[in-house]
């Protein structure tokens, strides 16, 4: 048979030949589906942009939509259907929450502007794909992730802990502990557990980027190079859905229902909950495989719900859904509304904000209460713009729990000043623009569009008429052309009359006396409280409320066959759960949509015909099946370990069983009181180690530092500077980078000075510090190093080659084999350091070439190629490392190799 399964398949696996803007670009592969924009009513373009958002117009099919007399019916037959898995963008909130939820901090990258489809972001992300912008965005914010983790090894550590041990190969990390590292950290970004495969190729990227160098430097350099290529990947741009087989198939349906895999509901869980990635305590029962069981599923469930995080995500949740987001851009007529600024309109969204969390999470009380609770939270500014007297005095910042004026009969959320600003004119109000907001936006109503060619400006008042906004706005919906949509939305207007386009109260409009009366599909109100009454008490409102929040946790379009559903989440929202917002949550976690998809798992037989298979597909796992039906069973899978000893290592997946942890190459046992060997004893049988300039007993003989010989050091840019501000990547002055190198090495404790860099990297270089006892430091005039070489008087040349000429027959002609310096330069002088016992080679510059291409007669003679060059030739006949050159002719030069 054939194959012809088509799924979505995360594009993860990480070639050592890639770069880390490859990692991202591979997201284009993924296709974003064309949407169709939703259509406007006669109002100006940005306030008909913020109607839609907030109300969040009617999409073909949806309950109560396109039918405002009824719901829509649904067959008894019809059965619900899942959806198909989606590949779903993280929004810039997501992908930002979720950075911090797993390292602690978040930078300041800017990512291009969100984009809302069907009033949600949520949505537009499971439409859209990455575009070019974006994915130079997500390379530039993964890099500030890596560069500030690098910066501080401290908190580098806490995801790579894996420390340098000497082994039998020299001082090395184990490539075990670097692939744990991998292994945890990528399930914590990608949200799943990684395959063997995947592993190695982010093993194989480390040591790319490591290179042959042993230094903790180059080690931190390739751990954030991993972390950069893990958050470019796809699998953390995107949410990449799959599924697996469901052993609870209902076979009297057609399609293959399929469900999702634990990773995958640990993942729809947090995001819809929280907002962010999981954590550990959710990736742990997916692990377990507690997610795809009722008990599981609701207990993760209930305690992400009852976290204060969830209380902070579905605020942002009502904040989109009101469209508070565009107080920000409302422009109001400054001489009508001195008092309308920035700071109001903050306190108004927070208002509303504040009483969706009362009610919602708080209390959990009746969602209802939204529209009908006279509780406002306000600061000083706010309270005088309601009009209300505060028992205390606030300080800036600080809100009060008070009650609304009673005369004002503000009710719920209808009458406060955030939606009532929102949607109005910015020098009258909008009985229009505020009753499509109910319609549209509380009761999930269309409200069509005019016909082309209607003129919707009111007329401008004759001279000397005097009217209210609403005998005009009657007046023009006489027109037959107009009265059939403005009776869906002016009737839910009039009733908010009394207060003007900032929210405030009034008694008259243009002189006259008001009139808030109005209806709701037959039932009269007069004013925002009747008004809020009547919408909560409106069947349609709690099918509106059920809709969008079920849209907002599928992150789709709901399609036909998911009205039956629909319908039973909201009657058990009204009847069941007495409209608790909270546990309509747990409802829809627990419905079959947030937990089933429809796989489209086809295959044809060799005559064409198609069959179905079921069974088959999903990610491998530790169990003993074949869950990704290619044959092969418990293949790459791998997962971190500790042994116990606790180094972290990796365990491999045979057969259902998980082998030992395997560390790699165990460390030999040093002089520190651990047992790093891991056999149990702690330090017995120390190696003859040569002790270092490092602060530690390197040979076991009870002194530290005794004795010591030459040592080599990759030190930071970011380290040399605070030793000498002279020293840094952008500013290499030779002078100031000697200073710097000798402050270095004597802050080690042994004494002594240093000389390089002997290699150099972008941001650090290498030295050579050399102790107390194989250096003899003394301060010359450089009148004395121009008698050995004129260009070396401290005017033509300071430091370079004529200077290295001139330190070492100084050195040379008082006894000593060579020398190197400046070290220091105080005023008019010069400190050297002489070296009585090193080895004076003579070499060419052809061979020097050999060991760096840019070193040679006829290009640099003497700077940082040529070290890199000296120290490689040094290292290649046995010595440590070497500096020079100390003389130099044509092609000849003389350099000087130490131990």
């Amino acid at each position: 048979m054939i194959n012809m399964r088509k799924k979505p398949s995360p594009t993860s696996k990480i070639d050592e030949s890639y770069t880390y803007s490859n990692l991202l670009v591979l997201t284009l592969a993924f296709l974003a589906f064309a949407c169709s924009p939703d259509q406007n009513s006669s109002m100006p373009a940005s306030m008909s942009e913020q109607v839609n958002q907030a109300g969040s117009p009617a999409v073909g099919g949806q309950i109560g939509e396109n039918e405002i007399e009824g719901e829509r019916d649904i067959p008894e037959s019809q059965r619900f259907v899942p959806a198909s898995a989606t590949i779903y963008r993280l929004s810039t909130a997501e992908r930002r929450a979720s950075i911090k939820s797993i390292f602690g901090f978040v930078p300041t990258t800017t990512f291009e502007q969100e984009t809302t489809l069907h009033g949600s972001t949520r949505v537009a992300n499971a439409e859209l794909t990455i575009s070019p912008q974006l994915t130079e965005q997500l390379e530039t914010f993964a890099w500030a992730v890596a560069d500030s983790l690098r910066e501080d090894p401290t908190r580098l550590f806490e995801h790579f802990p894996c420390s340098f041990n000497e082994s039998s190969n020299g001082q090395t990390v184990s490539s075990a502990c670097i692939g744990a590292s991998i292994l945890q950290l990528g399930q914590k970004l990608w949200r799943r557990p990684l395959s063997q495969d995947e592993m190695q190729g982010l093993l194989n990227l480390y040591s790319t980027l490591k290179g042959e160098s042993t230094s903790e430097s180059a080690h931190y350099r390739a751990a954030s190079g991993i972390i950069a290529a893990l958050i470019q990947a796809p699998d953390f741009a995107f949410r990449i859905d799959i599924g697996e087989p469901n052993p609870n198939q209902d076979n009297g349906q057609e399609a293959i229902i399929w469900r999702y895999t634990n990773f995958e509901m640990a993942s729809r869980l947090s995001y819809f909950i929280w907002g962010t990635t999981p954590d550990e305590e959710l990736l742990n029962a997916a692990n377990d495989g507690l997610l795809v069981t009722d008990e599981g599923l609701q207990t993760q469930a209930v305690r992400l719900l009852n976290d204060p995080k969830a209380i902070a995500h579905f605020t942002s949740y009502f904040d989109e859904l009101m469209g508070l987001e565009f107080l920000e851009t409302v422009s109001k007529n400054a001489d009508l509304f001195p008092s309308f600024s920035d700071s109001l309109r903050t306190s108004m969204r927070e208002e509303v904000n504040s009483l969706f969390a009362l009610i919602a999470f708080e209390r959990d009380a009746d969602f209802r209460e939204l529209l009908t609770s006279n509780e406002s939270s306000v600061d000083t500014e706010l309270a005088e713009h309601y009009g209300v007297s505060l028992s205390t005095e606030l300080d800036a910042g600080e809100r009060s729990l008070v009650t609304l004026p009673v005369d004002q009969a503000r009710g719920g959320l209808l009458g406060r000043a955030a939606p009532l600003t929102l949607f109005s004119h910015a020098t009258v109000n909008s009985p229009t623009f505020r009753g499509r907001f109910v319609r549209s936006g509380l009761l999930c109503q269309d409200v069509p569009p005019p016909p082309e060619g209607v003129v919707t400006e009111l007329e401008e008042q004759h001279e000397g008429e005097v009217q209210t906004l609403r005998e005009r706005l009657e007046q023009h919906a006489v027109d037959p052309q107009c009265a059939g949509c403005h009776k869906l939305m002016d009737p839910l207007g009039y009733p908010l009359e009394h207060f003007d386009p900032i929210g405030q109260w009034r008694e008259l409009d243009n002189g006259l006396e008001i009139d808030s009366s109005g209806e709701l599909d037959g039932v009269l109100v007069n004013g925002a409280q009747e008004l809020g009454r009547a919408v909560a008490d409106s069947p349609f409102f709690s099918s509106c409320m059920t809709k969008r929040l079920y849209r907002y946790a599928v992150g789709h379009l709901e399609d036909f066959d998911e009205y039956p559903l629909i319908n039973q989440l909201d009657e058990s929202f009204r009847v069941n759960n007495t409209y608790r917002f909270k546990s309509l949550v747990i409802e829809i976690v627990m419905s079959d949509a947030f937990r089933l998809l429809s796989s489209q798992e086809v295959t044809f037989d060799e005559s064409g015909r198609e069959v179905m298979i079921e069974g088959c597909g999903g990610v491998e796992l530790c169990d003993g099946e074949d869950n990704d039906c290619d044959g092969r069973i418990d293949e790459a899978v791998v997962k971190a370990c500790n042994n116990n000893c606790g180094l972290q290592g990796i365990s491999q997946c045979t057969e259902a069983l998980w082998s030992s942890c395997d560390v790699g190459e165990l460390p030999l046992e040093v002089c520190d009181g651990e047992d790093n060997d891991c056999d149990g004893e702690i330090d017995e049988d120390i190696p003859s180690n040569e002790e270092r300039c490092d602060g530690q007993d390197n040979d076991c003989d009870g002194r530290v530092d005794e004795d010591v010989s030459s040592s080599i050091h990759e030190v930071p840019f970011t380290v040399l500077t605070d030793f000498h501000d002279g020293c840094r990547i952008d500013q290499r002055n030779l002078s100031h980078c000697n200073a710097a190198i000798n402050r270095y090495c004597r802050s080690l404790g042994c004494g002594g000075t240093g000389v390089g860099p002997i290699e150099s990297a972008w941001q650090s270089i290498t030295v050579l510090c050399l102790p107390a006892d194989m250096v003899q430091i003394e301060e010359v005039s450089y009148a004395e190093m121009a008698e050995r070489h004129y260009v070396c008087d401290g005017q033509r040349e300071g430091a370079g080659p004529n200077c290295n000429a001139s330190i070492n027959r100084h050195c040379r002609e008082t006894g000593r084999q060579t020398g190197f310096g400046p070290i220091e330069r105080p005023q008019n002088g010069l400190i050297i350091a002489c070296v009585p016992e090193a080895s004076v080679i003579a070499t060419t510059y052809t061979e020097l070439s050999t060991h760096h291409g840019d070193c040679h007669q006829n290009g640099e003679r003497s700077g940082p190629n040529c070290n890199a060059a000296i120290n490689r030739l040094c290292a290649a006949r046995g010595f440590r490392s070497g500096w020079g050159p100390l003389e130099n002719s044509g092609d000849q030069a003389f350099l000087a190799c130490i131990n």
